[in-house]
C-alpha cells in the first residue's frame, strides 16, 4: 500500500503561498493521502502571547491557513509551532480534547495518529522557544 504526504512547515500565516500550492496541487494533478502541517501555521511572537486580542486573531489565522490547506486535500494533521498561540496546545477540561481549528483537521499535539497498518505520526509541538 503506498500513501502519499504533502509535509508543509513554517507557513508563519502566509496564506498567498498557502493558496499557491493548493494550485500547484491542481495543476499538476497530483493526488495526496494527508496534509501534514508541522508547526508555525501562525505569526505570534512571545510579547503577542500575552495580548488576548493578538491570540484571537492568530487562531483566525490558523485557521483561515488549516481550512486552505483543507482544500488541497481534507485528511489535514497538525502541530502547532512555537510562533502559534498556546491555545493550540491546551486540552478543553470538558473533553480533554485539543482544539480543532478546521472542520477536517486533527491536532496531534501529543498524541498518536495510525495513518496507515503500519504507520504511526505522534506530534510534540512548539517545544523550543524561537524568540
Amino acid at each position: 500500500v503506498t500513501l502519499r504526504l504533502l509535509l508543509v512547515s513554517d507557513v508563519h500565516n502566509a496564506l498567498t503561498q498557502v493558496q499557491a500550492l493548493g494550485e500547484w496541487v491542481a495543476e499538476a494533478r497530483e493526488c495526496f493521502d494527508y496534509v501534514m502541517c508541522l508547526g508555525d501555521i501562525a505569526d505570534m511572537t512571545q510579547g503577542d502571547r500575552e495580548v488576548p486580542e493578538r491570540v484571537s486573531a492568530a487562531e483566525g489565522d490558523m485557521s483561515t491557513v488549516l481550512s486552505s490547506l483543507e482544500c488541497v486535500q481534507a485528511r489535514l494533521v497538525y502541530i502547532p509551532g512555537n510562533h502559534d498561540p498556546l491555545t493550540a496546545f491546551t486540552q478543553s477540561a470538558e473533553s480533554h480534547a485539543l482544539p480543532r481549528l478546521s472542520p477536517f483537521s486533527f491536532n496531534c499535539h501529543n498524541c498518536r495518529l495510525r495513518l496507515a497498518p503500519t504507520l504511526v505520526v505522534s506530534g510534540v509541538g512548539g517545544s523550543v522557544n524561537g524568540y
